[in-house]
């Protein structure tokens, strides 16, 4: 439980885990339920699905005046360096310009709790202006060593 409460909904973990020894998945994202009480799966990036699916479904989510959650996998065909390949990077999403402050408050205050039940990840990335919410971006700062 983190500190505002907030639980991980079942079966979060399982999902967690299908990315990380499956591969069978390219990305998860997480949402507070409407309660505030639970962090659920949102959705699941399709093998192979692109950074710009992803990016969409994250700045959709903004654009609704919800924050949101996610552990994308780095993937060969986005990495020429090889660098950050395979890595799994911890994202919390927290709009600026579309989020109250109330909801930013219990983002940031239960994100602990989904980062412990992840275990694995290599970094964690807060964004906050999607003019930072570009893969170069989080390549940089994960080449960089933002650990969790």
């Amino acid at each position: 439980m983190a500190q505002s409460g907030v639980t991980l909904a079942d079966g979060l973990k399982n999902v967690y885990e299908e990315l990380k020894q499956k591969k069978s998945i390219s990305y998860i994202i997480f949402r507070l339920n409407k309660e505030y009480t639970q962090i659920e799966v949102c959705s699941q990036g399709k093998k192979g699905a692109s950074f710009d699916d992803f990016k969409k479904e994250m700045i959709d989510a903004s654009m609704e005046g919800q924050g949101r959650y996610a552990v994308y996998d780095l993937k060969d065909e986005e990495d020429t360096s090889k660098n950050a390949l395979g890595k799994l990077v911890f994202i919390c999403w927290l709009n600026d310009d579309c989020l109250k402050i109330k909801e930013k408050m219990l983002y940031a205050s239960s994100k602990d709790a989904i980062k412990k039940a992840c275990d694995g990840l290599h970094a964690e990335l807060q964004i906050n202006d999607t003019s930072d919410f570009t893969l170069d971006e989080i390549k940089e700062k994960v080449l960089k060593g933002k650990k969790v």
